[in-house]
């Protein structure tokens, strides 16, 4: 009896043994991953997102090779908070960079690498621990930045190492290193989102110093009727404000500094200056920042859709009829929840512009219009006594 046990007691131990690494591995998996380290390769130590990030000279445990770069004066795109931007536009380049992470304790690691192009687009490929993990990597073109990861690891020996090679005559910009400890998730910052039910100030804010500016300078190239909408950007529409144009997202709600559209109205480039013969007035722009800000409410393609058949939405004087005419071609249903007033008209247009809403509206709604001395306000859909 007692040999049969002593011979069963190595295949329990392995077992015990085993399981035991299981549910560490569980557990670990269920944590969330823990900043480590932030790197700025080739500038000073600084804060991101809440993490201190130590300056790649002469840091401890850390081993740089490649050529030193710093241009500060790129714009990036998309644009990024003061301290990142400073970051990434000081980097470690060249045809073979690596970055060496020793002393590195057993365990499982995750890693980001941001890189960036000043100007002309490269290709290169990146590894972990001799391991490709992007292959033919794009850069893009002047400004283009990307945070890259993140990419599980082990230390091999206590090293961590981080290679971009590019052709003989191509190079890599690398800029910053995030390493954070654990296989779990790794906790991401909440970011502010759209204002999606603009409250009544937050309306009354647009309608007074938003819309009038984008009207005025903004609809000749950036809205549906423009004879050609430059860059992608369409601005006569909310849903056209949150997707962006050709070059990515115009807003970061409830950060200017971060936003295309603050660095464009501030003439920051003449490839991006908005509008591109003349700067508005700084009390403008600081209206725009506010508004960014509050995360851009935006009553557009809303207002008509909340009118009912008791309570119709009147549109006064020439009212918001580009918000009704948005609402209208996407939901023509709400029709009979509007009326139109409007004693401004001249040939269906709107005060000699947004022709193509007055008509929208006159044509599928309920239309009030003045008809002139002798004749009084009258319904052109006769829809409404007079």
């Amino acid at each position: 009896m007692f040999s049969i046990l002593s011979a069963c007691l190595p295949d329990m131990k392995q077992r015990v043994l085993m399981a035991m690494t299981f549910a560490t591995a569980l557990i670990s998996q269920a944590q969330p991953a823990t900043f480590l380290r932030g790197i700025n390769l080739n500038g000073p130590a600084l804060k991101i997102e809440g993490h201190d990030w130590e300056s790649g000279k002469g840091a401890r445990n850390l081993t740089v090779t490649g050529k030193t770069f710093e241009n500060q004066r790129v714009l990036l795109k998309p644009p990024v908070d003061a301290e990142r931007t400073r970051m990434i536009r000081s980097s470690v380049w060249g045809n073979d960079v690596n970055v060496t992470f020793s002393a590195v304790p057993e365990g499982s690691y995750q890693i980001y690498l941001y890189v960036w192009e000043d100007n002309n687009n490269e290709r290169f490929s990146l590894k972990v621990n001799d391991k490709v993990v992007v292959e033919a990597f794009e850069s893009g073109s002047e400004g283009m930045w990307k945070k890259l990861g993140p990419w599980s690891a082990q230390p091999v020996a206590g090293k961590i190492k981080i290679t971009a090679t590019a052709a003989s005559h191509g190079a890599a910009n690398l800029s910053g290193i995030e390493l954070w400890q654990g296989s779990g998730d790794i906790p991401q910052l909440a970011k502010a989102g759209f204002a999606e039910s603009p409250r009544a100030d937050q309306i009354a804010f647009f309608e007074n110093k938003i819309r009038p500016v984008l009207v005025e300078h903004c609809y000749e190239c950036h809205s549906a009727t423009a004879k050609k909408i430059k860059g992608g950007l369409v601005l006569d529409s909310r849903a056209g404000v949150h997707k962006g144009g050709d070059t990515g997202p115009l807003l970061t709600p409830g950060d200017p500094a971060a936003s295309l559209l603050i660095e464009a109205v501030n003439h920051l480039s003449e490839d991006t200056a908005m509008p591109p013969k003349q700067k508005l007035p700084a009390n403008v722009i600081a209206d725009l920042e506010t508004w960014v800000r509050m995360g851009a409410p935006d009553p557009r393609n809303t207002e008509a859709r909340k009118a009912t058949p008791e309570k119709p939405l009147l549109l006064i004087c020439g009212g918001p009829l580009t918000t009704a005419a948005n609402a209208l071609l996407l939901a023509p249903d709400i029709a009979s929840r509007i009326i139109v007033f409007n004693i401004l008209v001249t040939h269906y247009g709107y005060n000699g512009k947004d022709g193509w809403a007055a008509y929208i509206v006159a044509k599928q709604t309920r239309y009030v219009d003045w008809g002139g001395r002798g004749r009084g306000f009258w319904d052109r859909n006769s829809n409404l006594p007079n």
